[in-house]
């Protein structure tokens, strides 16, 4: 294959990892690769509307209704489409009709936060369909078929993974500004056995206001998050799971907007209901992809607005 990681040991170990698994060797995806199944069908997208476009100089945020998983579009003030994570692989032509139905011909970069299928599965669809500028994930190779599959349609797109590390900058535009807060860029040992604790946790900043993406990312990586977090919106980790979104995290973070990525009646009971207080508590409005389908928040640099039909 190609497809690579812009790093020659993470090269190697993917390699090796990938050819050992195409080869047919048993590779155990372990008990730190729990595969979401449930819910996997978008809840609201059938009857929802098609998304609201991006208003021209604004930072919009489609949260997509991809059932229990995440996809997320950012268009930035100038224009530039990022897409972070795909949903389910069920999902995939869901999310596909999402973007058609803005007019998305070109991802000036697709983000895949960690290695889990309520994340990566949609963008095997996503990959092949549309332009692509530039992969970004974070190195933490796993030895699941949807894995793979991701990494065949991004070589045969003919594209390079960026390995994501805290600290890069990610901003398209000079009017946006984009902070990768984790993982550090030795993802695989700062993770351990747990994913999710690779994710690529990213802050936004436009004008007053900011946004805080973060993945699945637990309460052990929130606690390590390094500088500024305050943000008027919070893209909720791990759709709502008593594992993420601490009381001390809130304090940091002081949310205007708390959106909740999950899927009606799923398996995990998420969101938990501890996690919606402890957010309502904090004084943030809370929206729930399960509740409203399709999310979209646009700032113009002096607040954040939600913006519906």
């Amino acid at each position: 294959m190609r497809s690579r990681f812009r790093r020659p040991a993470a090269l190697a170990a993917l390699c090796l990892a990938v050819c050992l698994c195409l080869a047919g060797c048993s590779l155990s995806s372990g008990a730190g690769l729990p595969y979401a199944s449930a819910s996997s069908s978008p809840s609201s997208a059938a009857s929802s509307p098609a998304p609201v476009p991006a208003a021209e100089g604004a930072l919009t945020l489609h949260f997509f209704d991809v059932g229990q998983g995440d996809a997320t579009l950012v268009t930035t003030p100038a224009g530039e489409n990022i897409l972070i994570d795909g949903g389910p692989r069920a999902s995939g032509q869901a999310l596909c009709g999402y973007l058609d139905a803005l007019g998305i011909r070109r991802l000036d970069r697709v983000i895949a936060t960690h290695p889990h299928e309520d994340h990566i599965g949609g963008l095997v669809a996503v990959i092949p369909r549309y332009e692509i500028g530039e992969v970004v994930m974070p190195y933490y190779p796993a030895t699941t078929k949807v894995y793979r599959d991701l990494l065949t349609a991004i070589d045969q797109k003919g594209l390079s993974i960026t390995p994501a590390a805290q600290g890069m900058a990610l901003g398209l535009d000079s009017q946006s500004a984009w902070q990768v807060l984790w993982p550090p860029e030795d993802a695989e040992s700062a993770a351990g056995d747990n994913p999710n604790n690779a994710s690529v946790v990213l802050r936004i900043t436009f004008g007053q206001d900011a946004v805080l993406l973060t993945g699945d990312a637990e309460k052990e990586v929130e606690a390590q998050l390094p500088g500024e977090l305050a943000s008027g919106l919070l893209k909720v980790g791990h759709h709502g799971s008593s594992t993420s979104t601490s009381a001390a995290f809130l304090k940091k973070v002081a949310p205007g907007f708390a959106v909740i990525m999950v899927g009606q009646d799923n398996s995990y009971n998420h969101p938990n209901a501890k996690v919606v207080q402890r957010l309502t508590q904090a004084g943030a409005q809370v929206l729930r992809t399960d509740e409203a389908g399709t999310i979209t928040l646009q700032s113009q640099g002096q607040g954040w607005q939600r913006i519906e039909d």
